[in-house]
């Protein structure tokens, strides 16, 4: 129950921000790569479902802005059932745009092909599933 009263209260806040319109500003260059740090404000690994000994949960992922206006994102689950591991990358591409703080994401390949985010200096946040994954923007490498 506090669970959901979070993700509630959490995607109340994303809509009021979105809401704003152009009187919030985003940052000015937000094309680079993106580590996903937290889903519902905990760090990963975030234990997705389990059942006893068995369960599923996100390792990582990321988001790479690419300044052409295109973007890759990837996250890596883990499967663990009978005390055996799997691992599973899914990752997509598409476009993504930027209106102040408001990033629309449009993929190629899925079944609901464009989300939004909220942007800041250093930080993507994003709500899928009534979850909220929290990206961090990682340092240029030279």
């Amino acid at each position: 129950m506090m669970r959901r009263r979070a993700c509630l209260t959490l995607l109340a806040s994303f809509f009021a921000i979105a809401g704003c319109g152009d009187s919030v500003m985003g940052p000015d260059d937000i094309s680079g790569r993106y580590e996903l740090l937290t889903i519902d404000g905990v760090m990963l690994p975030f234990t997705v479902i389990q059942l006893g000994d068995e369960f599923s949960e996100v390792t990582s992922g990321f988001l790479q802005l690419n300044s052409d206006g295109t973007f890759t994102s990837s996250i890596i689950t883990s499967s663990t059932t009978a005390g055996s591991t799997q691992t599973v990358t899914e990752s997509e591409k598409g476009t993504w745009t930027q209106h102040g703080n408001q990033v629309t994401f449009t993929y190629f390949y899925v079944a609901v092909p464009i989300r939004t985010a909220i942007v800041s200096s250093n930080d993507i946040v994003w709500i899928d599933d009534n979850l909220s994954f929290m990206f961090k923007k990682m340092p240029a490498s030279d």
